[in-house]
């Protein structure tokens, strides 16, 4: 799906959209048993969302939205996503907003141009670690391309 994203993303970001990519290094978020781990690449599909709004009464109303993303190919046409929708839990609308906003701060950021940068304003690539994965990429793109009809 990576491979899908990176057709329109800087659309996106040409249309003033901010884009934040996951720099794919471990986010020291919990325990883990195997340090390996640590210098693992990682990747995520998540979907998380914080609603606010105000309501009648001028009170701020906060919403969180946690959805899943299965991985059979229909999911892209036919909407097969689950939801959970919260409303009134501050505690997890703010622990959901610091959690998003450390990532963002953690990603590489899209740009005109093509280009991605990392926290510090250092040019990486969009793509990955390297040129080996940059190429992969792109044969993914191809093979997405050639084969959207499946989906």
């Amino acid at each position: 799906m990576a491979a899908n994203l990176y057709r329109r993303v800087f659309d996106w970001v040409h249309n003033g959209i901010k884009v934040y990519v996951h720099s794919g290094h471990y986010q020291e978020e919990g325990l883990i048993e195997d340090q390996q781990v640590r210098t693992a690449l990682w990747g995520t599909h998540s979907k998380s969302m914080i609603f606010e709004s105000i309501d009648h009464n001028g009170n701020l109303v906060q919403e969180v939205m946690v959805g899943t993303y299965n991985v059979d190919n229909r999911s892209n046409y036919y909407n097969n996503e689950l939801a959970v929708f919260c409303q009134g839990s501050e505690s997890l609308t703010a622990e959901l907003k610091e959690n998003m906003n450390r990532r963002i701060h953690a990603g590489y950021r899209l740009t005109e141009g093509n280009r991605a940068v990392d926290p510090e304003g250092n040019e990486v690539s969009i793509y990955g670690m390297n040129e080996e994965k940059r190429l992969s990429m792109k044969r993914m793109t191809f093979l997405a391309r050639l084969f959207q009809f499946l989906m």
